[in-house]
């Protein structure tokens, strides 16, 4: 491998040749003419070998590092693979996110231990919150057809004023009631398992592209707690 010390050897001979070249000059006497070709001479070629062994080095290094990392991304890979197939924290995005973060320089089983110790202080987004307080609402509401309602109730209980989730679906309570209905009126009829998928896809839609209707309505439909 390269070291720093045939760097620096490498520089010092090229620095040496440079000043041996500029001493060059024909106000010299032909005896100092000589000398200064000379030095040259012997300079270039220490330059040359100098260079000529940092050059192999640094193609052996090269190689070396071509094959580390070959070997890290199938070692990444082969163990990527085990995790899935190991069908025991595939749905869960955080452990997804602990397997994959030790790779390639520990396996993922050792990963998930490790970064299990230290809990991310924002494992999760705003756009997961927004879901998981939608999946929430869902869920805690006994009557499907109510379900606006409840989502209206639910967002003004002061107990969710500190989640972020709820706090940005009550500045965008507009989108988020109208996404329920129309997901509530769809045909054919969306299973209450996969309304919180559902209603949350179309609020996304709504968000993304609103229309200038909405633009104008939404500020005064916000719920303020």
């Amino acid at each position: 491998m390269i070291s720093a010390a045939t760097g620096d050897v490498r520089e010092k001979c090229r620095q040496d040749l440079d000043t041996a070249e500029r001493a060059l000059s024909d106000q010299l006497s032909e005896s100092d003419k000589v000398a200064v070709l000379d030095q040259i001479s012997r300079r270039g070629q220490k330059f040359s070998d100098a260079k000529a062994e940092y050059d192999s080095l640094d193609k052996q290094q090269r190689k070396v590092q071509e094959l580390v990392l070959d070997g890290e991304a199938s070692f990444a890979r082969d163990e990527f693979a085990r995790f899935c197939g190991s069908n025991r924290y595939r749905l869960e995005p955080m452990n997804i996110a602990n397997a994959l973060a030790g790779l390639p320089f520990i396996g993922w089983r050792q990963s998930i231990t490790r970064c299990k110790k230290h809990p991310s202080t924002h494992g999760e987004g705003q756009s997961i919150q927004i879901f998981r307080t939608i999946e929430r609402i869902v869920g805690s509401c006994v009557r499907r057809s109510d379900l606006a309602g409840h989502a209206e109730k639910y967002l003004r209980d002061k107990k969710t004023k500190k989640s972020l989730g709820a706090t940005v679906l009550r500045n965008k309570w507009y989108y988020l009631r109208w996404s329920i209905q129309t997901v509530l009126d769809a045909e054919p009829r969306v299973s209450t398992r996969n309304l919180p998928f559902a209603i949350t896809r179309e609020y996304w839609k709504r968000i993304k592209q609103p229309s200038n209707v909405a633009a104008l309505f939404e500020e005064g439909e916000r719920i303020v707690i």
